[in-house]
């Protein structure tokens, strides 16, 4: 469960920089991109609460943080990994 919890942040942080470095045209693909893999992933997280709470939502709250502005990039990386690692 920790390698899938690690891949699930790592890609999305890369959505993340996408979206901040491209600019908000590209955010509809980052989204939908958050969306596909929220959706993967789903089942996992209705059996283990805490792939949920270090994985989805802390990434889910990193995305829209980073999408509003470039400024916050580093913020959003932070705040996934440290929620991947602890």
């Amino acid at each position: 469960m920790a390698f899938f919890t690690a891949f699930f942040g790592v890609g999305l942080t890369a959505a993340f920089l996408v979206t901040t470095f491209l600019g908000p045209a590209f955010f509809a693909t980052a989204f939908l991109v958050t969306v596909f893999f929220a959706t993967a992933f789903l089942g996992a997280a209705f059996l283990d609460a805490g792939f949920f709470m270090g994985a989805i939502f802390p990434s889910l709250v990193a995305f829209l943080i980073s999408s509003f502005s470039r400024f916050s990039t580093f913020l959003a990386i932070s705040f996934t990994f440290f929620s991947i690692v602890f």
